[in-house]
């Protein structure tokens, strides 16, 4: 790797980490629910519906062979687990209350990030598998509706 690239790289963690530890400190919301000290920004509640369209279009885009379904249905489950874990772990926090200081703050979204990395590795081992049975077309296919979607995240 490049040193330059090695250096961006460098910055862009060391600005995650310090935008994550000012985000599990700050406490901008009103409610108890609300505000980067309570997870409020990353607990949002999402459409189910929503979701459920996203994945019949992808699938749908990908056209996938009977073989290939079966991985296909190990992503989506995985996905759907992830979320899950992730939807339990957000009203965790909420009967938790506010963190009664900075350790604990911090302490909570070390715990919230490790869970959200394990997620994070579940889903890529799962998509990766999904992946390596896709021809050239769906890969191409796959890759071009993912960068679509981050561009959409509001």
């Amino acid at each position: 790797m490049k040193t330059s690239n090695k250096i961006i790289l460098t910055s862009a963690f060391a600005l995650g980490l310090a935008g994550a530890a000012a985000g599990a400190l700050a406490d901008n919301g009103s409610e108890p629910d609300e505000g980067f000290g309570r997870m409020g920004h990353m607990c949002e509640h999402r459409d189910e519906t929503r979701i459920d369209m996203m994945e019949a279009y992808m699938e749908s885009r990908l056209e996938l062979t009977e073989a290939q379904m079966p991985a296909w249905n190990n992503a989506v489950e995985t996905v759907r687990d992830a979320m899950a874990a992730k939807q339990a772990a957000c009203d965790a926090a909420k009967d938790q209350g506010r963190p009664e200081n900075t350790l604990e703050a911090l302490d909570r979204a070390e715990q919230h990030m490790e869970a959200g990395l394990e997620q994070v590795k579940a889903i890529r081992a799962a998509v990766g598998d999904l992946y390596n049975v896709l021809d050239a077309e769906q890969q191409a296919t796959f890759d071009s509706m993912l960068k679509d979607m981050r561009h959409m995240r509001g």
